[in-house]
């Protein structure tokens, strides 16, 4: 049992410590510091810190804040070190186009009317894709495995 244990623990340990590398692989690739990643994911610097330096392991919180910071993150990668670094699933939004400056004494003309999206409650079936859009008008499309 004992021994069971610390193969386990040993395990546990090599994981992390290759996950740490693939983190440290995603920072330099992003040319971000340890601040700057923990200012953007919303953690503690000393939470990155101890990350990088082996001294804690990285928690579902910790990857769950840095997927969602990142979304081209391939989570898959991180967690297992299997596919590619980046998701190829990310796609930028067209720009929208500027809106004419309105000359003093001009009324602004009324904007077309928003098309209403009507949205049918899902009792039951399979989930297709979620999209997740963000303010930069880019978005993320998931597709379930």
């Amino acid at each position: 049992m004992y021994i069971c244990y610390q193969i386990t623990k040993m395990r546990n340990h090599q994981q992390a410590s290759v996950m740490k590398e693939r983190l440290k692989a995603y920072m330099d690739f992003k040319k971000v510091n340890a601040a700057e990643l923990a200012d953007r994911i919303g953690v503690q610097r000393s939470n990155v810190s101890h990350i990088l330096n082996g001294r804690n392991k990285p928690g579902a919180q910790f990857i769950e804040k840095l997927l969602l910071a990142y979304p081209e993150l391939d989570a898959g990668w991180l967690l297992t070190g299997l596919g590619q670094m980046l998701t190829s699933r990310i796609v930028p939004a067209p720009e929208k186009p500027q809106a004419e400056p309105v000359a003093l004494g001009e009324t602004e003309k009324e904007p077309p009317a928003e098309e209403v999206v009507k949205v049918r409650n899902a009792v039951s079936g399979k989930v297709e894709r979620i999209v997740i859009f963000y303010t930069d008008r880019s978005f993320v499309e998931y597709f379930p495995g």
